[in-house]
C-alpha cells in the first residue's frame, strides 16, 4: 500500500457521471430541437395558447396577427391549420372558444380562407353549391357562398 499513486474511481461515480451526461444531451435535444421532435407522443392540445394568442392580436388590433398568421391548433386528437379569422367564425371551431373580433376586419376573399394550406374554392365553381369549410380539414377542396368576415 505504500506505492498507491492515485485512488480507484468508484463504480457509482461513473454510472453519475454517465447518466449526468445523458440527461444533459437530452436537454440540450429538447431545447434546440424542439420537445415534440423528441418526443412526439408527449404532445399535448394547445387550446388555451391559441386562444390567448387570437384575444391578444385582436385587443392590440394586430390585423396581419388575427387575419393572415397561420396557427396549429391542437386539442389532442385534431391538428388543424388555419388562422385566429377562421377559427373564430365557423362555428365547426366554436367549441375551442376563439372569440370573433369585432374591431378587425379581414378582408377575404373565398380562396383566401385556408385550412391545413388547401384553399376553398368559389360557389360557381363547386357542384354542391353551399357553404361547407369543414371539408378543407379532410379532403382537398370546399364550397364557398358567402364569405362572413367581410
Amino acid at each position: 500500500m505504500e506505492n498507491k499513486r492515485g485512488q480507484e474511481m468508484s463504480t457509482t461515480a461513473i454510472i453519475l457521471i454517465i447518466l449526468g451526461v445523458i440527461v444533459l444531451v437530452v436537454l440540450i435535444l429538447g431545447f434546440t430541437i424542439g420537445w415534440n421532435k423528441l418526443f412526439p407522443w408527449l404532445s399535448s392540445n394547445n387550446v388555451g395558447s391559441i386562444v390567448s394568442s387570437c384575444d391578444v392580436a385582436c385587443s392590440t388590433g394586430d390585423k396581419f396577427g388575427f387575419c393572415s398568421t397561420t396557427r396549429e391548433l391542437n386539442d389532442g386528437t385534431n391538428k388543424i391549420i388555419s388562422n385566429c379569422a377562421t377559427f373564430s367564425v365557423y362555428s365547426e371551431y366554436i367549441q375551442y372558444g376563439i372569440n370573433k373580433c369585432n374591431t378587425i376586419k379581414c378582408d377575404f376573399t373565398c380562396s383566401d380562407i385556408k385550412i391545413g394550406g388547401v384553399a376553398a374554392e368559389e360557389k360557381a365553381s363547386c357542384e354542391s353549391g353551399e357553404e361547407d369549410i369543414t371539408v378543407l380539414a379532410k379532403t382537398t377542396q370546399a364550397c364557398c357562398a358567402s364569405i362572413p368576415m367581410k
